[in-house]
């Protein structure tokens, strides 16, 4: 899949995600100056739940502690730089949500943020702001640091270049945590420039000098439908998991650059020098032969009646134009009207109703579905728990029920190569292909497909239904 069409020719100005980001992953930093949104995967489940978890936070930690605080105004950038500076020139004790800008001579920005917290403080003669920030974790990460560092760097334009020494966290408890700038200059600095030579790349000299490697934080990265591809087109020895970077370095520095190309000969030299040991070198060979034969690699043994004896389901959705005052922005909104499912090879409908408080519940929960394993996808799956509980408390019963996000279930226990799966992609295999591929490559079309109309719901829901039956199918037999 060609990148071009979705790559910005000028860079975004850099922002405080940049840091964190540059730490796990420098391709994932410089998708960051220059993908499109069209590039971008759907955040999963539990990254949007902690997005809202932390919104929420945010809000609460507002109202408690700065109800009489000035924020800023404005919906355009320039217009948002512009109240912050008239702010600071009154002198606002506490100003929230303050536009930061860093430009050039010629005004082209190449530096941006919002500050959760100013605070106004005292030395002598000499008036400045602190940079603050809220955070629902209950622990301070050097990402936390950097971001507040950085947000004090492009402070400095608006209080005549002074650098604050300090600024604070609001972690998870509520509590403040000074932190001091001394303690990770050097690390600020040297991210700082490397960030610097890495924005102006070009996309054929950034393919070189950062190239996609396979960890953890692909999982939830919004960038995997360009890694994701190359990586399994240009068989990333990442794909293999007792790989270390190390060790895939050290491959490299022996001009092995692809795991089809890693023999028994270069797996005994590994093991001889001091690379792996004799066990993780049979776990090498055996995930080395499941990739040769189109077979996914598990991180961890599992289950092998895991997917019997279950029920599969998918909601059945009516759609409402939302009001034009509707704060997400999104022109419509769904109810949940109906539960497909299906259960030993039996397919069902359980109806739904919508409780007292608006929230949809199940009219009755059939003893045959009470104590089995439910599997779903996504937010259906979190949508489904909460209906079960609901219907357990109005029909007086224990269901022993267990649901499954399959998504969650993928990224959690899959190495390779489908890390980040998303049902739209399995809905184009099973259309385009007819039925699951044994290796599947990701979807070459980004374009978001059409949101279900009311008249097409029920056909929406069995579509769902019948492709996770596939994708569960192909799965056990991966087991």
């Amino acid at each position: 899949m060609s990148l071009r069409s979705y790559l910005r020719t000028q860079p975004k100005p850099t922002n405080a995600y940049h840091f964190g980001a540059y730490l796990h992953c420098k391709r994932k930093a410089w998708l960051n100056y220059y993908g499109k949104a069209a590039l971008t995967a759907p955040d999963p489940v539990h990254v949007r739940q902690q997005l809202q978890e932390g919104l929420q936070f945010e809000a609460q930690i507002y109202a408690a502690q700065f109800a009489h605080a000035y924020v800023v105004q404005g919906n355009h950038t320039q217009v948002r730089y512009e109240d912050t500076q008239a702010a600071i020139a009154r002198r606002e004790p506490v100003i929230l949500q303050a536009q930061l800008l860093q430009k050039t001579d010629s005004e082209e920005e190449t530096g941006i943020g919002v500050a959760d917290i100013l605070e106004l403080r005292q030395e002598g003669s000499q008036h400045y702001y602190e940079v603050g920030d809220i955070k629902s974790t209950a622990v301070a990460t050097l990402s936390h640091s950097l971001q507040l560092r950085w947000y004090s760097e492009l402070l400095c334009s608006l209080q005549d270049g002074f650098l604050p020494r300090k600024g604070f966290l609001i972690l998870g408890n509520g509590q403040r945590q000074e932190i001091h700038f001394e303690v990770i200059e050097r690390d600020f600095t040297q991210l700082q420039q490397a960030l610097e030579a890495l924005r102006p790349l070009p996309e054929t000299e950034a393919d070189l000098k950062t190239p996609p490697i396979l960890s953890t934080a692909c999982f939830s990265c919004k960038w995997r439908y360009a890694c994701m591809p190359q990586l399994q087109s240009e068989a990333s020895l990442s794909l293999l998991p007792q790989l270390s970077t190390a060790t895939i370095a050290h491959l490299q520095r022996q001009g092995l650059n692809r795991w089809d190309k890693l023999s028994p000969k270069a797996i005994e030299m590994l093991e001889a020098e001091g690379f792996l040991d004799a066990l993780t070198a049979q776990h090498l060979q055996h995930n080395l032969d499941r990739l040769r034969q189109g077979k996914l690699i598990w991180k961890q043994q599992l289950r092998p009646d895991l997917f019997t004896d279950i029920v599969i389901g998918a909601f059945e959705l009516q759609q409402f134009k939302a009001p034009t005052d509707n704060p997400s922005g999104y022109p419509y909104r769904y109810q949940v009207v109906g539960f497909h499912y299906l259960s030993n090879q039996t397919q069902g409908f359980l109806s739904v109703k919508q409780n007292m408080n608006g929230y949809p519940s199940f009219e009755k929960l059939p003893e045959n579905l009470r104590n089995k394993r439910w599997v779903m996808y996504g937010m259906d799956a979190l949508q489904v728990q909460r209906m079960v509980k609901t219907a357990a408390a109005e029909q007086g019963i224990s269901p022993q029920i267990e649901v499954i996000d399959l998504l969650q279930f993928v990224e959690q226990y899959v190495h390779a190569p489908l890390p980040g799966l998303q049902l739209r992609e399995l809905g184009y295999f099973t259309t385009q292909a007819g039925q699951l591929p044994a290796r599947l490559a990701y979807i070459t079309s980004l374009s978001e497909p059409a949101l279900p109309l009311a008249s097409d719901r029920k056909a929406y829901a069995l579509n769902r239904l019948e492709v996770l039956a596939t994708l569960i199918t192909w799965l056990q037999e991966q087991l």
